[in-house]
């Protein structure tokens, strides 16, 4: 799986084989689910043939979330590698395309775990 997220090119491969054998209205790119947290620095395991996974949990106090910095998506290159793969693929196949991002829960869930975010949430509303 790293190979290809590395790629543009393979994504581009992907995309047509998933196009070839599974034809839809759209094209779906693919799913670069862990991409926030890998690069906002979340341990991830990264087997070699399925998805990442998310190890551990950075935050774990507002210290800790204060030092995040926002990444900039055209300099951080694994966010530039996404990038590139998105328009290789929108290019080349002419139909429209599908991307799915986690949403700002999601992400805090896998910096900060499902119990620290609880916790913290319970903590800020008391």
């Amino acid at each position: 799986m790293e190979e290809i997220y590395a790629s543009p090119e393979e994504q581009l491969m992907l995309a047509k084989k998933m196009d070839e054998k599974f034809p839809s209205d759209f094209i779906y790119a693919l799913d670069e689910g862990n991409i926030f947290c890998d690069v906002l620095g979340g341990t991830l395991k990264k087997p070699e043939y399925d998805f990442s996974l998310v190890m551990d949990h950075p935050i774990k106090n507002m210290e800790d979330l204060e030092k995040l910095e926002i990444p900039d998506p055209y300099m951080n290159k694994r966010m530039g590698t996404n990038l590139k793969s998105l328009k290789l693929i929108s290019e080349n196949i002419d139909k429209p395309l599908f991307v799915s991002l986690q949403g700002p829960f999601t992400l805090a869930v896998q910096l900060a775990g499902a119990t620290g975010l609880l916790k913290a949430t319970i903590i800020l509303t008391l």
